[in-house]
């Protein structure tokens, strides 16, 4: 999607469901949160800000993380062999088990 399409398509986006997901959030925990969640993928968290820039912080995530094209997903084999084959050693990597970010590293030998 060309980068206006996709800020006009996630501004759109926010318009609709930043307001259900404030209307659910901490109240219907649960199926119902998670429903909306899937339905209308808006960012929204508990920050303690004014209402005017919670709405824009909302919307600004959401676009990030739906547009966010320099997103490359690997597998914990795939970060291993690209942190062996840059010369990297004891190398280690966490998978959360629900999923999620995966954590690597490792060091330049000596």
């Amino acid at each position: 999607m060309e980068p206006d399409t996709a800020l006009r398509a996630t501004i759109a986006l926010s318009k609709v469901g930043y307001p259900l997901r404030k209307l659910v959030h901490g109240k219907f925990r649960g199926v119902v949160d998670q429903i909306v969640r899937r339905v209308l993928p808006v960012a929204y968290a508990d920050v303690d800000l004014p209402a005017d820039l919670h709405r824009e912080w909302s919307e600004l995530n959401t676009h990030d993380s739906l547009t966010d094209w320099h997103k490359h997903v690997r597998t914990p084999d795939q970060i291993r062999r690209c942190l062996e084959e840059v010369g990297l050693e004891d190398i280690w990597i966490k998978v959360p088990p629900h999923g999620g970010e995966i954590e690597a590293r490792g060091r330049l030998p000596v």
